[in-house]
């Protein structure tokens, strides 16, 4: 059977559009996380992986083992914050390539494995490198915090610099009335000995 046939079954996801780490990136910016799909929506998709690996390997599960396994694989997949992080692409991935042998030998395809295939695709350079553009990518923009510094140094002087504008101008107007209280009394005292002398 090739990689990308889902043994006739719809739900199952493909593994192999994991084509190099930027495919990877791609897929894990736009795919859910294992952690955020609905226990429901786990069971099913699992059930159909399981089925899946077991047909790559011409077996087929008992249905109460299937049952057993796929809820152990789903408690180990949530129980882990790593594995959990995983897409289902991913998780996908993992399940066929290590039942390809690819990630060395294994004896029968149980829940346990199927985790353990999970941990194995955690160390290889696909997803180490995919991890790696991740953490880069969520990294702050080298010197970003002098530009903000720089900005909250500028509003300050500017608000400085407009608080210095206003109260030049209050001591302007007060100087204006000042100036002109100052004209009315020197007016009045003129006018004060007049009026004295005029009586």
């Amino acid at each position: 059977m090739e990689p990308n046939q889902t043994n006739s079954n719809p739900a199952a996801v493909v593994p192999a559009t994991i084509t190099s780490y930027r495919s990877l990136v791609d897929i894990r910016r736009a795919a859910p996380r294992f952690r955020d799909l609905a226990p429901a929506i786990r069971r099913a998709w699992l059930t159909t992986q399981v089925i899946y690996c077991n047909a790559l390997n011409h077996q087929k599960p008992e249905p109460e083992m299937l049952k057993v396994d796929v809820a152990a694989l789903e408690t180990a997949l949530a129980g882990s914050a790593t594995l959990a992080d995983l897409t289902q692409q991913e998780i996908a991935f993992a399940m066929f390539h290590g039942t390809m042998g690819e990630y060395g030998d294994y004896y029968g395809l149980t829940a346990r494995t199927f985790a353990g295939f999970c941990r194995e695709f955690l160390k290889t350079a696909v997803k180490q490198s995919a991890t790696a553009e991740e953490r880069k990518a969520a990294e702050p923009v080298r010197g970003s915090w002098v530009l903000e510094r720089m900005e909250y140094h500028r509003r300050q002087v500017q608000a400085e610099y407009d608080a210095r504008e206003e109260q030049d101008e209050l001591d302007a107007r007060l100087e204006g009335w000042k100036k002109q209280i100052q004209l009315l009394n020197d007016k009045q005292q003129q006018n004060t000995p007049n009026d004295e002398h005029q009586k």
